[in-house]
């Protein structure tokens, strides 16, 4: 029977860290995706200032600034 109740143990110990990775890994997903949100909105925004600058696009501008490459 003493063994039993060290399994026991063990499972919860074991049920509860898995639930604290489970947590970390939750809130750095929705960290990440709020990046993503964050740098998308950025980007539009960039865009937008750019288009109504009257200047081209930036990756027609960032390709026109370098040399081609050979």
């Amino acid at each position: 029977m003493g063994n039993e109740s060290d399994a026991e143990k063990a499972m919860k110990r074991l049920d509860a860290s898995n639930v604290k990775v489970e947590d970390a890994v939750a809130k750095t997903r929705r960290v990440l995706d709020a990046l993503k949100e964050n740098q998308k909105l950025r980007r539009i925004k960039w865009n937008a200032t750019h288009q109504q600058l009257g200047l081209s696009s930036p990756i027609k501008k960032s390709r026109a600034l370098k040399p081609a490459r050979r």
